[in-house]
């Protein structure tokens, strides 16, 4: 199952932006279409994480060793 939205807060309970590692995890967990509650409003990934390398890079790399 996909994962529920997420957000992230500081200390004060203000809403910050994931730390990288975290947005990789959520890529890798929640897909291109999870939201995000972030300080710009609710985002998708795709949004907080353009250009996300994802399993499809590793699928394109396996397929093109395939084919040599």
């Amino acid at each position: 199952p996909p994962l529920p939205p997420r957000s992230c807060e500081d200390a004060k309970g203000a809403t910050i932006m994931p730390c990288g590692r975290c947005r990789q995890l959520l890529w890798e967990h929640g897909g291109p279409t999870m939201l995000i509650d972030t300080p710009a409003g609710v985002q998708t990934m795709t949004e907080v994480l353009p250009q996300a390398f994802g399993v499809d890079n590793l699928d394109r790399v396996t397929n093109q060793q395939e084919k040599s």
